[in-house]
Formats: C-alpha cells, sequence, structure tokens
C-alpha cells in the first residue's frame, strides 16, 4: 500500500479482517489511521465487532438426539432413492426417496452401468441403525471437543495472543471500572459512548487535586490508534479556571469550540509534557478536561496533520453530552421537492423573505416582509424568469423587467449552503454534525442532525425513511452560541445576508394550493414597492 491515505472505497474490504486483527502490517496501520478518521467506517468495524462478540457469547451445549433426526432430516435430498433409516428412538420411519448428489452420480456413472450388489442385506433393526448411530456418536464427540478445548490446543498450535476487544466491550469495561471509584469522588462522573476503533482502556486512577487535597479527582486513558497515542480524560470537582492541568485559550479559537447546547466545550492547552491541544467544559458541580496525542505536537491545533486528532477531541468529547448514535445519511433531492426558504437581511432581524421554489412546474413564490411582520409585496416567477410582482395593500400588479437575477432577492440556495447539506455525511463523519435521535416534532419520521460549532444553534432534519436530508433549522434568538462568538456558519453567509432560518425540502404534494396562485382578480396595474434586498 502507498502512503495516500486511503479513502472509504479502498477500506471497505479490509474492514472485516481489521475488526478481526488479521491484517498484517503495514496495512493494518493504514486502515487503522483511516478509521480514527472517519466515523462511518469506525462504526462498520464495531458491527463486526459486536456480531464476532454475540457468536463468541452464544452457549455450547451438544445437540439432542431429536435436533440429530430433524438435522438429517433437513438433509435430504429430493429423488428417487429406497433407503430406510431408524430413528434413534428406536421408532421405525420410512423417509421420502433421496437420490444421490449430482458431483457423485457424475463420479459413478449411469445407473444401468453400475455393478449391483447382490449380497443378501441383514435386515436387523441394530444393523440398520448403525450409521446413524457412527454419525451421531462422531457428532457428539466434535461437539464437545470443540466446546471444552481451545482451537490452538485442537491443532497442536501455541495459544494466540488474545484478540482485541469491541468498542462496547472497552466501553463497558471503562463504565465498570468507573463506577468502582465513584465512591471516592464529590461528583457523579461521565464517560463517553465513543472511541475510535481499536481503542483499549488504559487504566482509570483516582488522586487529590494538588491545591486541595480533599478535592478528588478521576482520570481516565484509552490507548487509541492516531497511529500510536492516548486519549485521556480527567474529571474534577474544581472548576475549570482554577484547574492546574488546563490553560484556557479564551474565544479566540473557534476551531476546539463547539457545544451540543446544554454545556459549553472551549479550547485550551492540556499541561502534559508535551502541552496537548485539549478542550474543557464546567458542568455544575465538576469539569471535565479532554486531550489526545497530537500527531504533531510542535505544531498549532489547526494544522492539517493534527486534523485527525481534533477529529477524536471532537467525537469523544461530545459523547460525554449525549449518546454517540452513528447514521449516515444522504443529500436532499431538489429536483423532486419543493424548496421551501425564510431568509432574513441580518441574522435575527431586519427584512425577511419566504420562499417556495417548485423546479418541477417552474414556478417560484416569494414573500418580502418588513422588521414588522407586515407583507410588503409578493412575487411570482415564471420558467422564463419574468417576475409579476404584487402590493397586497395598495392591490397593485406590475411586471418587472431584467428577471429574477437582477433583483437581489434569495431565490436559489447560495452554492455553498448547498454544498453542506450535499456533504452533511462527511460533517456527520467529523463530529461537526451530532445525531441527536428522534426530532421531539416528529418522531416518527424525522431524525435531528445538531451542527456543533455554528455560531448559532443549527439544526439538519433528516427523513427516518429514506434517509434524505430534508430541511434545516437556525435560532437566531438563542442565547447560546454552540461555536462561539467568532464561529462561521454553515447556513449563514460571511457577509451575514441574507440568514437563512428555515430551510426545507418539502414533498409538493403538502403544499398549500395558495402559495403558487397567481391570480390578479382585483388588483390593477400600477406602482409597487421596490425590491428588498442585501
Amino acid at each position: 500500500m502507498s502512503d495516500t491515505p486511503m479513502r472509504c472505497a479502498d477500506a471497505a474490504a479490509y474492514l472485516p479482517a481489521f475488526a478481526d486483527d488479521e491484517l498484517a502490517e503495514p496495512l493494518r496501520a493504514q486502515v487503522a489511521a483511516h478509521v480514527a478518521g472517519c466515523a462511518a467506517c469506525a462504526a462498520e468495524v464495531h458491527r463486526h465487532q459486536e456480531i464476532r462478540t454475540l457468536v463468541a457469547s452464544l452457549p455450547r451445549s451438544a445437540p439432542s438426539l431429536e435436533v440429530l433426526d430433524r438435522v438429517l432430516a433437513a438433509g435430504r435430498f429430493a429423488g428417487p432413492s429406497g433407503f430406510v433409516r431408524e430413528s434413534l428412538r428406536g421408532r421405525r420411519r420410512r423417509l421420502v426417496r433421496r437420490a444421490l448428489p449430482a458431483f457423485l452420480q457424475a463420479a459413478s456413472g449411469p445407473t444401468s452401468m453400475r455393478p449391483l450388489d447382490r449380497r443378501p442385506r441383514p435386515q436387523t433393526v441394530a444393523f440398520r441403525a448403525l450409521p446413524a448411530l457412527a454419525a451421531a456418536l462422531l457428532i457428539a464427540l466434535s461437539v464437545v471437543a470443540f466446546s471444552h478445548f481451545p482451537l490452538a490446543t485442537r491443532f497442536g498450535a501455541r495459544s494466540p495472543s488474545p484478540a482485541p476487544q469491541s468498542l462496547a466491550n472497552v466501553l463497558l469495561a471503562t463504565q465498570r471500572a468507573v463506577d468502582a471509584h465513584r465512591g471516592a469522588l464529590a461528583f457523579a462522573p461521565a464517560v463517553p459512548t465513543y472511541l475510535p476503533a481499536g481503542a483499549a482502556l488504559r487504566g482509570v486512577t483516582v488522586g487529590s487535586e494538588p491545591a486541595a487535597a480533599t478535592r478528588r479527582y478521576l482520570d481516565i486513558t484509552w490507548n487509541i490508534v492516531l497511529p500510536a497515542s492516548t486519549l485521556h480524560l480527567r474529571e474534577s470537582p474544581l472548576p475549570l479556571a482554577a484547574r492546574g492541568d488546563f490553560l484556557p485559550l479564551g474565544a479566540g479559537d473557534p476551531l476546539l469550540t463547539w457545544s451540543l447546547g446544554t454545556h459549553q466545550w472551549s479550547a485550551g492547552i492540556a499541561q502534559t509534557p508535551d502541552r496537548r491541544c485539549a478542550i474543557g467544559e464546567d458542568r455544575q458541580d465538576y469539569s471535565l478536561v479532554v486531550d489526545v496525542g497530537m500527531q504533531s505536537p510542535d505544531r498549532p491545533c489547526d494544522d492539517p496533520d493534527n486534523a485527525k486528532a481534533i477529529n477524536v477531541l471532537r467525537l469523544a468529547s461530545l459523547s460525554l453530552d449525549a449518546p454517540y448514535l452513528p447514521l449516515s445519511v444522504l443529500p436532499p433531492d431538489p429536483a423532486a421537492s419543493v424548496l421551501h426558504v425564510r431568509a432574513m437581511r441580518v441574522p435575527g432581524g431586519g427584512p425577511t423573505w419566504e420562499v417556495y421554489a417548485d423546479p418541477a412546474h417552474h414556478r417560484t413564490s416569494i414573500t418580502a416582509r418588513d422588521a414588522r411582520g407586515r407583507v410588503v409585496y409578493v412575487d411570482h416567477i415564471n420558467d422564463n424568469g419574468d417576475v409579476t410582482r404584487l402590493d397586497p395593500a395598495a392591490r397593485t400588479i406590475a411586471t418587472l423587467a431584467g428577471g429574477v437575477g437582477a433583483l437581489g432577492e434569495p431565490v436559489a440556495l447560495p452554492v455553498d449552503v448547498m454544498a453542506f447539506l450535499n456533504n452533511a455525511n462527511a460533517f456527520l463523519g467529523a463530529g461537526e454534525l451530532w445525531n441527536l435521535g428522534p426530532d421531539p416534532a416528529d418522531p416518527a419520521h424525522r431524525a435531528r442532525l445538531a451542527l456543533v460549532g455554528a455560531p448559532y444553534p443549527t439544526t439538519l432534519l433528516v427523513d427516518t425513511s429514506s434517509r434524505r436530508v430534508i430541511g434545516a433549522l437556525v435560532d437566531y434568538g438563542a442565547a447560546g452560541r454552540p461555536g462561539g462568538p467568532d464561529a462561521s456558519s454553515r447556513l449563514t453567509p460571511a457577509d451575514g445576508c441574507p440568514a437563512f432560518a428555515a430551510i426545507d425540502f418539502l414533498a409538493p404534494d403538502s403544499i398549500p394550493a395558495a402559495v403558487f396562485d397567481a391570480s390578479t382578480a382585483g388588483y390593477t396595474p400600477g406602482r409597487v414597492p421596490a425590491t428588498i434586498g442585501c
């Protein structure tokens, strides 16, 4: 394999073997590096490991004689035959006629050419049951041997090194180790629900804070593959500002600032010998700091060489706030939907536009309102780009020259906004979108994805049947700032206009007929308000 980073398509064929620890170096390291930075492939590895764990946990027992009878009966070949088998339970049973398998028939030649054995066959019950008894004895001995002796012992090999635990087992072991120390802590500690593929618990300890010996902290370390590093979580009853192991960086680094709404993660430096990039979070009665061994500790956190480490930080820390729920989503389908957009001139205020665009029928409707919510005008645009503007207050109508492109209204979504919606799956893999589970407003049909680093709370909606992105919401009125005040938004351009409050891809049959009603009854030609634009 080359040094070129693996893509999902390249790694897919190796994921089952990687999950079973069957890959040799350097291929194993390359797959591990890809899995560490790809949530979709990590979830696939986790699935294979879970299957292996479940199979290994199945109870081992010898089949009963009744089960043996059913297995032998299920394996009968259909076709003419004339032998009789005795049940192991002693009752004679005549079976349907069976033919030899095709490959045996071919090997023995046509029936008419095979010599016949004219010797008389014993007809005793014991003699006829002898083959079945021998088969049963072989099966029973095999089951006993495979149930009670390790695989290496059966074949005379050395004991292999223990296979790596599945992530579920590592998380379970972590939880048990933390529970064992819970009584020594003055707070209820949190345990992550995400670990990168290949993680293994290194240790869980309790120590005393240097500045307050009676305040005890919890320290958890995992070995991870990045390609060889550690993930470290320390939970302390002291607030971040009073801790000696964490140096906050303030609000100047939005790259390491994210939130799911309840608590705020902020950037900092873990005061380890190599001063690692870290993130910290204050809770009601304790604080958390997460750091990861960096690939390039001598470079800034936002250096491309540290991108995978930051990805692990983001996923591991957010999994302390909300369960990690792997999900794969598809882009929206604008061609089969009616686009519904609510936008405003500035975030949280000013004039607004409500747009319905129906590409299948070449029609668009725009309703412009002033800052008080009063309708200023309504535009209807046909497939030629001609704009008919209605003034509901004055009941006047006019046709605008220059087409929709010259008006400056947010008729189409900007390229960067559509790119974000189309690539939602990649943002999920990087932890920039977080699956919050069913949408409380419609739990049977929609799931919510939170944009964890946005300047305003931003949520994507996913149809749970098709797994397609069907909408996005931005709450400009919320007090929380998931990504901090300096973060960039995926739905609000750098200049702030237009600021999108809602984007929906709606089923055509769900749109009220009045939305595209271009009736001009009661309107007379006249002056109409000027275009509200950015």
